[in-house]
């Protein structure tokens, strides 16, 4: 009986080294099949050739890196000159209507200004009267102009100043 036992015993030892075993086979597996799939995605993001190692994971890694430097340093200094170039564009617009002329009505004169981002450009004035209109150009050089200015010449111009369109 004690040798019954005994075996007994050494069975249920051998089963469960059985089952551990089979469970430990089945973990690893796992495993195995989540290591390959991350494998597979990071060489996907890093379009690495398959079977790579790491080492040529880094290089590869590196030589991306260094072309989008010189992709953003040339995109910077693009923006930069576009920055200057934009300085010359007609940006900076003011208008005031009024009315020139006593009895005319509604106010149908204006004056607007029209600058670039050197506050360069030009102030248009309209006077419209019953019989007449004429029209006026300024030059304007950092905001100012040369030739006198009227009230409504100079409002339009610090309309112009203080907004961007």
């Amino acid at each position: 009986m004690g040798l019954d036992l005994a075996v007994n015993e050494l069975t249920a030892f051998l089963l469960g080294l059985i089952f551990l075993t089979i469970a430990l086979l089945a973990a690893v597996i796992l495993l195995a099949i989540k290591l390959n799939r991350t494998l597979k995605r990071l060489h996907a993001l890093l379009e690495v050739r398959p079977g790579a190692n790491l080492e040529d994971l880094l290089l590869h890694l590196a030589e991306k890196s260094g072309s989008l430097e010189e992709k953003i340093n040339t995109v910077t200094a693009d923006q930069k000159e576009l920055k200057e170039r934009s300085k010359a564009f007609l940006q900076q617009v003011g208008v005031v209507r009024f009315n020139a002329f006593e009895g005319v009505g509604s106010d149908l004169s204006f004056a607007v200004a029209i600058m670039d981002g050197e506050k360069n450009g030009v102030v248009l004035s309209s006077l419209y009267g019953r019989d007449e209109s004429r029209i006026y150009g300024k030059p304007l050089s950092q905001g100012r102009s040369t030739y006198l200015l009227t009230d409504e010449e100079k409002e339009a111009i610090s309309l112009a100043c203080h907004r961007k369109t």
